[in-house]
C-alpha cells in the first residue's frame, strides 16, 4: 500500500517516464503498479519496460541515438524507444532535456541539474553553479589542497598537480567517498595487509596504522601497544626491495 492505495506489483527499475507509462506511481525511486502488461497502444521489451516505439535498427548504436531513452534487443534486432511530449528534446524521467551527452560524470550531471541513467546525461545546460569547480570537463562541488594525489583518485576525484615545486597540487571531488580504509581523515587507501610488520610495509610503500574504529585508521607512531591493532594500508603492491 502506497499513499492508501494497494499496487499488485513494484519496480526499482523504471524511472518516472517508464512508470507512467505503465499508469503506475513512483515513490522514492519505486514504481508501483497494478499490471505486467502494457496498454494496447504501448511496446513491452524484454527488460520488462513499456515503450510508445519500436522499430528495426541493425545495430545498438542506431537505436540509442534515439532521442530519449531506449532499449536494444539483439536476438529480433528491435529497437524500443519513448518519445514523450517532447517536439525535438529528449523526454527522460517525465521531463525535457535539450542535450545528451557520455563524457560527463554521474555526480558532474547531477551538479548542473542533469539527469544521469544508463551512462548518458540529459541536461538543458552545462554551465557548472558559481561556487563549484570547473575543471578537466566535469563539475566538482569541493576542492582540497590536502588530499595526495592517490587519494583523490580513490574518493572519485581529480588532482590537479602543481604549477611549482613550492605549491600545493588541489583535489577536486564531490565527496570524500572512501571505499576503502581512510587513515587519518585525509588519505584514502583501497587495500590493507592484516599480517604485515611496519618495515615490509614501508617497502611496498604503505602506511602502518592501528584500526580506531571499523575502516578508520590512525598513522602509528614510533611505539607499538599490544593493545591495538596494526595494518598496513597501501594501493598498490610495490616491492621495492
Amino acid at each position: 500500500m502506497v499513499y492508501r492505495k494497494c499496487y499488485r506489483y513494484s519496480s526499482t527499475l523504471h524511472d518516472c517516464s517508464s512508470c507512467r507509462l505503465r499508469a503506475g506511481f513512483l515513490h522514492s525511486g519505486t514504481c508501483y503498479y497494478d499490471s505486467e502488461n502494457c496498454s494496447s497502444s504501448l511496446f513491452l521489451a524484454s527488460n520488462g519496460l513499456c515503450y510508445e516505439n519500436r522499430t528495426t535498427l541493425t545495430t545498438a548504436a542506431a537505436c540509442s541515438s534515439m532521442r530519449g531513452e531506449s532499449f536494444y534487443n539483439e536476438s529480433n534486432n528491435w529497437c524500443y524507444f519513448s518519445t514523450g511530449a517532447c517536439s525535438s528534446a529528449h523526454y527522460v524521467n517525465c521531463q525535457c532535456y535539450t542535450h545528451r551527452s557520455d563524457i560527463y560524470l554521474a555526480e558532474s550531471c547531477r551538479n548542473f541539474d542533469g539527469y544521469y541513467i544508463n551512462g548518458r546525461c540529459y541536461y538543458n545546460s552545462s554551465h557548472c553553479p558559481g561556487t563549484y569547480h570547473s575543471i578537466n570537463g566535469q563539475c566538482y562541488f569541493l576542492s582540497n589542497s590536502w588530499y595526495s594525489p592517490s587519494t583523490c583518485l580513490n574518493i572519485g576525484g581529480y588532482y590537479a598537480h602543481p604549477s611549482s615545486p613550492d605549491a600545493r597540487g588541489i583535489c577536486y571531488y564531490n565527496r570524500f567517498d572512501c571505499g576503502g580504509y581512510v587513515l587519518d581523515g585525509l588519505q584514502c587507501f583501497v587495500s590493507r595487509l592484516t599480517d604485515s610488520s611496519r618495515a615490509t610495509c614501508r617497502n611496498i610503500g604503505g602506511v602502518y596504522g592501528y584500526v580506531y574504529i571499523r575502516n578508520d585508521y590512525v598513522t602509528a607512531g614510533s611505539d607499538l601497544y599490544p593493545s591495538k591493532t596494526y595494518h598496513c594500508l597501501y594501493n598498490t603492491f610495490n616491492c621495492s626491495w
